[in-house]
């Protein structure tokens, strides 16, 4: 048989995560903070074999970065909140 606790919980992330709906959420946003930490450090051929971190502090890069993001945004490669978190951690 369960019991029931009334623990306090230690933390934010522990208190967050007793509700299901916004464990999902959390979980959800852990990921798609991974996945946009993951493209940001990985070499894109568009880019001249660039990671974007790199691409972005140069003129060249910047402005081949610039037509990569477009071209994602048209395709829909990426969801809009993941194109706008992109563009922010690059500064753009």
């Amino acid at each position: 048989m369960r019991v029931a606790t009334r623990r306090m919980p230690r933390d934010w992330f522990e208190f967050l995560t007793r509700i299901p709906i916004i464990e999902r959420m959390v979980i959800k946003r852990f990921v798609e903070n991974l996945t946009c930490d993951q493209w940001l450090k990985q070499p894109h051929g568009d880019l001249d074999g660039r990671d974007p971190t790199s691409a972005v502090t140069e003129a060249d890069g910047r402005a081949l970065l610039e037509d990569l993001l477009t071209s994602m945004t048209r395709n829909r490669d990426q969801t809009p909140r993941e194109m706008r978190r992109i563009r922010r951690r690059l500064g753009m």
